[in-house]
Order: C-alpha cells, then sequence, then structure tokens
C-alpha cells in the first residue's frame, strides 16, 4: 500500500537570525578596521564575507520532492512485524545537504532500521528508508514526512512537510486483537433465517441430526422409513425426519463503558473482553 507526494508548504526558516548575527558581526569588525585604521583587523571580514556568499551561492532552492510509502501489510495481528519502505525522489535541482525524517505513530514500536537520513540528492535521486515496526491492536495513520534542506555551512535550512496527494495514498495500518482457538460453542436462536447454514432451526426437513418420527407421506425416499417404528404399529408407515440447518444472524456485544473496564497495572480487563469477542 503507498502513494505518491508532495510539498505541503514550509516551516518557518529559524536560520534568518543566524545570517543577521554573522551581518552584523561582519559589520562591526569592518566598523573597528576602519576605525582604528588596521588592515589585519579589516582582514578578518574576508572569511566572513566568503563564508556568507557561498552560503549564498549554495544554499537550498525549493525543494521538489516527491514521495511514496508502502507497508508490507496494512492488515496484521498484535506484535506481528510490519516493514515500511519510504521512496523519497528529488525531482528538482540539487540539494547539498537534506534531511528526511519519516514520523510512524507513537504508539508503534520501532524494531529495526532508521526512519531517518541525512544524505545529499541530485536530480532525479532516489533514497529508501526501510524500517519494521510492532504494536498492539488500533488502528495507525501514517502522517507526513518532514525534511529540512540545507547548505553545507549550514547558514541557511528550509523546513518542508511532505504530505500524500490525496486520502487514498495515506497509509493506513489496521492491527487485529490476538484470538484463540477454542471448541466449537453451539449456537441455538429462536428463530433462523431461511437459506441453508450451519446452524440447526429446530424444524424438521433435511439435515444431518437425527430430529423426529413422523408419519409416511408419498414421496418419502425409502432410506428414512422408520422399519421398527412401522412393526410396533400395524397399519401405519413412518419415516425419519432430521433438523434442518439454515443461517441465522448472530450479534455480539461489547460493553466499552469506562465504568465498566477495571484496570490491573498493564492489564485491563477490556482489552480481555475485546480478545474473546473477535474469538468468538
Amino acid at each position: 500500500m503507498g502513494g505518491g507526494g508532495t510539498l505541503a508548504g514550509s516551516l518557518p526558516d529559524p536560520t534568518m537570525n543566524r545570517l543577521l548575527f554573522l551581518g552584523l558581526l561582519t559589520y562591526l569588525v569592518a566598523l573597528l578596521g576602519l576605525a582604528s585604521l588596521n588592515g589585519a583587523i579589516l582582514a578578518l571580514t574576508i572569511p566572513l564575507l566568503i563564508f556568507i556568499g557561498a552560503s549564498l551561492l549554495y544554499g537550498p532552492e525549493q525543494p521538489n520532492i516527491s514521495i511514496s510509502r508502502r507497508l508490507s501489510t496494512d492488515r496484521a495481528k498484535e506484535n506481528a512485524l510490519v516493514q515500511v519502505t519510504l521512496t523519497v525522489t528529488n525531482e528538482g535541482g540539487r540539494l547539498e545537504l537534506v534531511h528526511i525524517k519519516d514520523a510512524p505513530p507513537r504508539k508503534l514500536t520501532l524494531i529495526e532500521g532508521e526512519t531517518d537520513v541525512l544524505t545529499t540528492l541530485n536530480p532525479g535521486e532516489t533514497v529508501t528508508l526501510e524500517y519494521t515496526l510492532q504494536g498492539q491492536r488500533g488502528r495507525y495513520e501514517f502522517g507526513n514526512v518532514f525534511v529540512r534542506a540545507a547548505d553545507y555551512f549550514r547558514l541557511f535550512k528550509r523546513d518542508f512537510s511532505l504530505e500524500a496527494d490525496s486520502a487514498d495514498s495515506r497509509v493506513d495500518l489496521f492491527i487485529y486483537p490476538d484470538v484463540f482457538r477454542i471448541q466449537r460453542i453451539p449456537i441455538r436462536p429462536r428463530q433462523t433465517k431461511a437459506y441453508a447454514g450451519p446452524i440447526p432451526a429446530r424444524l424438521g426437513g433435511t439435515g444431518i441430526d437425527f430430529f423426529g418420527v413422523r408419519n409416511y407421506q408419498p414421496g418419502d425416499p425409502l432410506r428414512r422409513i422408520n422399519w421398527r417404528a412401522n412393526a410396533r404399529h400395524d397399519g401405519a408407515f413412518f419415516t425419519n425426519e432430521f433438523e434442518q440447518e439454515r443461517v441465522a444472524d448472530v450479534g455480539i456485544i461489547l460493553d466499552a463503558r469506562q465504568r465498566s473496564n477495571i484496570q490491573v497495572g498493564d492489564e485491563s480487563l477490556f482489552e480481555y473482553t475485546i480478545q474473546a469477542a473477535a474469538t468468538l
């Protein structure tokens, strides 16, 4: 399960204060050199100007990045391992230094791999993150991916948040509760539906289990005639009847009220009732 992604928008740029500081420092050093007529002090402004100029020249451009996130499965059992593959492709200019960080749901545990990477992305280049998660029952939604583009001197930085193109591309992970194998529980509803199924219908007809004996009717198969009953009643014929099996609606009601839950340490009565309902 996966999808493409685009930039949702930039976050506030925290590097402007750093640029202002360097500019002010360069101005003060130059002013001090001119006031003291000291060439050595004036020479100190040269590396500062080179540093600022290089940062401006190689500063990060507006990134054009696409994202694809895939899960090994979007439905898993409790504590099953789920592998996530995040693929990020640079569809714009060269990014000298880019930090990509995926943010899986907090309640999922990272078992293996890394959720972020610091790298350089050339035009058309792709970087892939693979990691493995594990978690308890619930529905988990994977949101945006954080991207920070910067120059090598980290003077200029741009923060962005990557989001999927559509709701269908957002990845949801469903983790189901553990279920247990139990013996078959007989269900004997008062009413069943008209269609054939596995539930005894309390009605005579075609079936497997013996239901009773009734008077013979023309057309009854000979193999269903009860010869012992016929022998005890002269002049009468009886036929074996079996219990019909049909379908029925069966509902399970789960009490999810807070006052009904009992919590002892990490154990919860509500969680056990969920497991019981899922098992049934």
